[in-house]
Parts: structure tokens; C-alpha cells; sequence
């Protein structure tokens, strides 16, 4: 903005009305997750008459993928590699377009993802899109957002937007200690500081990480000991 505005002022189009801009923040936005028990409540609560939009939630949530990438899924975006492994292959997606060298992102299906991806496309075989609404439509933004919050409601947890699918996936794989750059590239982030904001602030998995590392030191302290005149182990001496 500011170098569009200073071009205008040597052009003698309008001048520069600001000389400084403020430092964007560097804190990273608090992701927006579902706990365990709000799942199973939030899933509890959706009726057998919206099943369909109940296996979106659950596609989202076993992929990661971004609502408008989950809402425009498409069939030529499942594959399988012939061994009966499914993924989602996305040519074109958000941060492709910021990278050096854009690469296509590829998300593996678990056995539940694929089973819906797979009943949602033998239920309308005419249609593209793999999730449609009751009128055989694609989800619009608004529609989605909207019932989504409004099922959250009904659940009597807080309301979220669809983005928090999508991170509550990264939370998740973070809790299973997978590792960061492989969540990143599942996720599609160009830059391993937004992957991070699924790790920072996550009590549960830094004990985890403290307590292998507090497992691992005590016992190669152990194994460092010295032995007795009969080649028995004994503690270590710390100075």
C-alpha cells in the first residue's frame, strides 16, 4: 500500500498520506479447534436427515483441507495409486501460488475418509462435486458457516467456523507427534511458522516432549554409571 501511494505522489496523482505504517504483529492468531468432548457432542447432535453434512465435518476433519477446498471437492481430485490407497490431490491450492516452485498437495484418505469420499460419489454419479446439500447443490460459504454454527449452538458448544476443522486436523496430528514439516505439507503451508501455531501453546504435547527427553537423559545417565569390583552397576556420581 504504501509503495502504491508513494508511486502516486512521484506520478503527481495524489499525495503520500501516510509517511510511516505500523508494524504488522507478529503474534500468531489462536487457532480456533474443537475439543474431543465438543466433537462428540457436535456430532451427536446432527440429525440422521443431515448425515450428508455430517460426513463433510468428518471428511474435514480426517483431511485438514480448507473449507472452500472441502465445499469445491471434486471427483478428479480423489485418486487411488492402485493399491487401494486414496488421497486428495489438490493441483492448485492457496499457498501454490506464493512458493518458488509450486507443487501440488497430496492428503492420504484414512479408511473413513475414503469410505464417505467413495459413498458420496456412487450417491450422484451425474454430479462433480463430491459433497452436495439436500438440493443437490454445492455448499455455498455462507451455508455452510451458517449451519455449522448453528449445529454448534444446538450442541451447546461455542460456535466455530469451518476453519476450526481444519484445525483442529493440525492440533491433532501435532498430539501425535508427527512430524512438523510432513503436517505442513499436508496442510499446504508454505511457511513452517503457520504449522507451528498448531504445536505453541499445547501443554499436553510439550510435557509429552519433555517427558521422552527426561526418559531418555536418565537413562543413559544410568548407563553411565560406574561399576563395583564385581562389574555391578552403580549410580552415577554428579558434581
Amino acid at each position: 500500500v504504501k509503495a502504491m501511494f508513494l508511486w502516486a505522489e512521484e506520478m503527481d496523482i495524489c499525495p503520500c498520506p501516510v509517511r510511516k505504517f505500523p508494524n504488522a504483529a507478529e503474534v500468531p492468531p489462536e487457532t480456533k479447534r474443537f475439543s474431543d468432548a465438543e466433537l462428540r457432542q457436535l456430532l451427536g447432535k446432527v440429525p440422521a436427515e443431515f448425515s450428508d453434512f455430517r460426513d463433510m465435518i468428518v471428511f474435514g476433519l480426517h483431511t485438514g483441507l480448507r473449507p472452500q477446498e472441502l465445499r469445491g471437492l471434486t471427483r478428479s481430485q480423489l485418486r487411488d495409486d492402485g493399491n487401494g490407497n486414496w488421497g486428495v490431490f489438490i493441483q492448485n491450492h492457496k499457498t501454490a501460488k506464493m512458493a518458488h516452485e509450486p507443487k501440488p498437495r497430496t492428503v492420504p484418505l484414512t479408511p473413513e475418509a475414503k469410505e464417505i469420499a467413495l459413498s458420496h460419489l456412487a450417491a450422484h454419479p451425474e454430479t462433480d462435486v463430491v459433497f452436495l446439500n439436500g438440493h443437490g447443490n454445492p455448499y455455498t460459504k455462507d451455508v455452510f458457516r451458517q449451519r455449522l454454527r448453528r449445529w454448534c449452538a444446538r450442541a451447546g458448544i461455542k460456535p466455530r467456523p469451518p476453519y476450526a476443522l481444519r484445525h483442529t486436523f493440525g492440533s491433532m496430528e501435532a498430539e501425535a507427534n508427527i512430524n512438523q514439516t510432513v503436517i505442513a505439507q499436508m496442510m499446504g503451508h508454505s511457511q513452517l511458522s503457520t504449522t507451528a501455531r498448531y504445536i505453541s501453546n499445547n501443554a499436553d504435547h510439550h510435557r509429552s516432549a519433555i517427558g521422552a527427553v527426561g526418559s531418555r537423559l536418565s537413562d543413559l545417565s544410568r548407563k553411565g554409571g560406574e561399576t563395583d569390583e564385581y562389574g555391578r552397576q552403580t549410580l552415577p556420581r554428579y558434581v
